[in-house]
């Protein structure tokens, strides 16, 4: 395999086509694990040791799956299946299982024909553009491994409730949603499961859209880049608010009870005036991609704040709040990263 195949979020394309063809994904597989084996020193002597593997929707889900299953049998690692859960759920859960290691079978917010792979260190960050250029090299290399078949999977999709636990944990325990009408819109993803529980076990009344998969309707006219169904329903419905996640549910939207829109921006504004209010915003600055609004960047630094730019993409942001120390950081696509909470953006 030639060419850099790992983009701004993984690697992603059409399943059985270019970087998504089984014998490319085996080899991906196995070339991953051995450089985050090799970073993080961990050893494959007597007891093998544990990968986490979650996944969205996406009808080509398991096919994807089984191919990494061969591609990690043959660098000796046991696969740990999460299931169907949102992508911050495996990043929240690789430390707390003690696995070095974790990847997202998703595509995030593309079509339902699209699916990708991306990968996550032992302490839940996403890999580094280091150890993907590593990777590449391998891969490019062509040296080669002996194909095995894959070693038992260990089904911990029950393990979900953990990562529901800590959820609502972050919500502030003298508050509640009793007597809050919300609706949420789950992209027909990773967060059908998951979100209308979490919101009705803080005590709200939930209506709940986008929560039938079936394999091909993943991001298909609902969810966060399609939030017209949302305001909608928010306005018909008489809710409070709205939210729109999207298909792996690491990016949410909000709209309040005008069916009026809020992005990214918005949300990280009202956050980090908050925090600086409570003094809870370390540093008195907010990581933010290039492409969120200059009226932000203005509002914070009015209210005492300041920014720190980086390109455009998540890990960028994130990379931003672990330089810096800071405590907040996001892109008006609806990534926001609360560093007190987690490394990723859920």
């Amino acid at each position: 395999m030639t060419g850099k195949i790992f983009g701004t979020d993984g690697v992603r394309g059409i399943p059985g086509q270019g970087p998504l063809k089984p014998e490319a994904v085996r080899a991906l597989a196995y070339h991953a694990a051995r450089v985050l084996m090799m970073i993080q020193g961990v050893k494959v002597n007597g007891c093998a040791p544990l990968i986490a593997v979650g996944r969205d929707t996406r009808g080509s889900g398991p096919a994807l799956l089984r191919c990494l299953l061969s591609g990690f049998a043959s660098a000796g690692v046991r696969v740990v299946d999460l299931g169907v859960i949102p992508t911050p759920g495996v990043s929240y859960l690789v430390p707390r299982l003690g696995c070095f290691a974790g990847v997202v079978i998703s595509a995030s917010h593309n079509p339902a024909e699209y699916n990708g792979i991306k990968f996550f260190d032992g302490l839940g960050f996403k890999m580094s553009p280091e150890l993907e250029l590593e990777v590449e090299r391998c891969l490019a290399s062509a040296r080669p491994f002996d194909s095995s078949r894959p070693l038992p999977l260990f089904s911990a999709a029950q393990r979900s409730g953990i990562y529901l636990d800590f959820l609502k944990s972050a919500f502030p325990a003298t508050l509640d949603l009793d007597g809050v009408r919300l609706v949420v819109d789950c992209a027909n993803g990773a967060a059908a499961a998951f979100a209308p529980r979490l919101f009705s076990g803080l005590g709200a009344e939930v209506i709940a859209i986008g929560v039938k998969p079936n394999g091909r309707n993943i991001n298909a006219g609902c969810g966060a880049l399609a939030t017209e169904s949302l305001c909608r329903e928010v306005r018909r419905r008489h809710a409070h608010a709205g939210i729109a996640l999207d298909g792996d549910a690491d990016r949410a939207l909000i709209c309040d009870e005008r069916g009026r829109l809020l992005d990214g921006d918005a949300l990280i504004g009202a956050a980090a005036v908050r925090l600086l209010a409570r003094g809870g915003l370390k540093g008195g600055k907010v990581a933010l991609s290039v492409m969120s609004n200059y009226g932000l960047l203005s509002f914070l630094r009015s209210h005492g704040g300041s920014v720190v730019t980086t390109p455009v993409g998540d890990r960028h942001v994130t990379d931003a709040i672990e330089r810096e120390g800071l405590s907040l950081g996001g892109e008006n696509s609806g990534h926001v990263v609360f560093r007190d909470f987690a490394p990723t953006g859920d």
